[in-house]
């Protein structure tokens, strides 16, 4: 079949098409309701209580459980699908975005069932959203394990398996926090509340998150990851398994040293697992705000684990824990958790929002601002209302902290709006974008554990490791090969005599060769 030119049909896919043609792939770019808006409107939800706060009276587990309960809990369930679908390589067609909508709307139903019954009370009401959160997680474990069993000989596939792990832990979790609602006596309730932390923060959110960053961090940094990364975590899953169980058996029996030899066996695992965030970081350490907040979260993290391990070794009785429980949760909400989803979406959304390396770069840069100022008022406001200072000392600070956080949203719409102009640009006959560097080329962000795991795509005169003369490509026309047909990888860029680079290449190769400079090497 030819067309009207004369020209076989083949001959045209061989270039791509526009952008607004191209088919986009699902569940990879572009803007995703469900996906994208949940973590958002609990975070403002955090801020409104926190202004409001001294007129609630249950405002501190209000906030608490808005910030790991919804954002967080959210964007680890939307996120680790989004990683599963990189690294498995799944067909779209296993889990459908309707059915991810579907899913992700039953959590967003259970947590606001659950926040509702505790501040009024209604128990029958928080054991109904309880239950929904439990099986919208279930549900995320199974369609992750589906995954698992499609794919074929996957690379990474531990990630997968933290993520699966993690979702088993969340019934458990859930359960006790209905026994929590129910209300007990100080001791027991003392038992239960640390038997509901360690099931959800050390199961739940540890396994998630120490599953995903084996392959964000190095991706983050924009680092080379290190050789050891899949032996480790798979070394430490069964280890972070283990460490949960001691520490919920010995709060459930009543030992406080036993469940704080739990707590520090899971920091151990932490940290021999962590040795593999090591050499990505070595190689170039973190300077953008994304890496940053995510290093100053899991320094939060550490600090924590040592914190309970001494409270419960010195403690002498669970109701005297119930009370240094609360300023665990702190560190906890206001240190660990915001500054990780903080990080996170900072370096995920203009990544998977996409739009080319100008639009990814204009949104990078615009939610990065004022990176140094932000970090410093979080962790030296949250560092200064720790210690003994006067109420109004700590009343500043956090309203510092809390100005920070916020900052976030509106440096996020101007991050978007600057990804839509970039788009526009490109769009519109505009200037084109400033040439690739080392941190905006666009293979970068075809993927985003590609640069990680080190899957290049090949292009001609560039190595596996992409730089010139490591391996030569070899063949092409001179050579009686047939041109391979430009796919996503390999963009048809013309100049303004009509030649792709490829095809300036080649000519340029010609023109040394007729001048015996050098051989042909096309």
């Amino acid at each position: 079949m030819t067309t009207g030119i004369d020209r076989p049909e083949v001959a045209r896919t061989a270039y791509p098409k526009k952008a607004s043609e191209r088919p986009r792939r699902p569940g990879r770019q572009g803007f995703w309701p469900w996906r994208d808006l949940p973590a958002v409107l609990w975070l403002i939800a955090v801020a409104a209580v926190t202004l409001v706060h001294p007129f609630l009276e249950h405002a501190r587990w209000l906030m608490v459980h808005l910030v790991l309960l919804g954002a967080l809990t959210h964007s680890a369930m939307v996120w680790s699908t989004h990683f599963s679908q990189a690294l498995l390589k799944t067909g779209p067609d296993l889990d459908s975005r309707a059915t991810q909508d579907r899913r992700a709307m039953l959590l967003f139903i259970g947590v606001a069932a659950v926040a509702t019954g505790v501040v009024g009370e209604f128990w029958w009401i928080a054991v109904i959203g309880a239950t929904a959160v439990a099986c919208a997680l279930l549900w995320h474990g199974w369609q992750l394990w589906r995954r698992l069993r499609a794919a074929m000989a996957p690379r990474f596939k531990i990630t997968v398996r933290y993520y699966i792990a993690a979702t088993l832990c969340v019934p458990i979790g859930a359960t006790l926090g209905v026994l929590l609602a129910r209300g007990y006596a100080d001791d027991i309730h003392g038992r239960l509340l640390l038997a509901h932390t360690a099931v959800l923060v050390l199961g739940w959110i540890g396994l998630t998150v120490t599953g995903t960053l084996v392959t964000l961090w190095p991706t983050m940094l924009r680092s080379r990851m290190d050789d050891r990364a899949e032996r480790l975590a798979t070394t430490a899953l069964p280890l972070f398994l283990a460490s949960v169980t001691v520490v919920v058996a010995g709060a459930l029996l009543g030992r406080m040293p036993l469940a704080a030899a739990g707590v520090l066996a899971w920091l151990g695992s932490a940290l021999w697992w962590g040795r593999a965030l090591w050499a990505p970081a070595r190689r170039r350490p973190p300077r953008e705000f994304a890496s940053l907040s995510v290093l100053f979260a899991l320094s939060w993290m550490v600090v924590l684990l040592v914190w309970v391990s001494v409270v419960l070794l010195r403690g002498s009785s669970w109701a005297d824990l119930s009370v240094a429980h609360g300023r665990a949760t702190a560190v906890l909400a206001a240190g660990f958790a915001p500054q990780l989803l903080l990080g996170a979406l900072s370096y995920l959304v203009p990544v998977v929002l996409g739009g080319g390396p100008a639009a990814v770069r204009a949104a990078t840069e615009t939610m990065g601002r004022y990176a140094v100022l932000r970090l410093v008022l979080i962790n030296g406001g949250l560092l200064l209302s720790l210690l003994p200072v006067p109420s109004v000392v700590r009343v500043l600070t956090t309203t510092l902290v809390l100005a920070a956080y916020v900052s976030f949203l509106p440096l996020m719409g101007l991050g978007l709006r600057g990804s839509l102009r970039a788009r526009r640009a490109a769009g519109d006959g505009g200037l084109p974008p400033a040439p690739a560097t080392r941190h905006t080329r666009p293979w970068v962000t075809l993927g985003v554990v590609r640069r990680a795991i080190g899957c290049w795509p090949d292009r001609p005169g560039y190595g596996r490791r992409g730089r010139r003369g490591r391996r030569p490509h070899v063949g092409g026309p001179a050579a009686g090969r047939q041109p391979r047909r430009l796919g996503r990888r390999r963009r048809h860029r013309p100049d303004h005599h009509g030649q792709g680079r490829h095809e300036r290449h080649a000519l340029r190769a010609r023109q040394r060769h007729r001048a015996g400079r050098e051989p042909a090497r096309h």
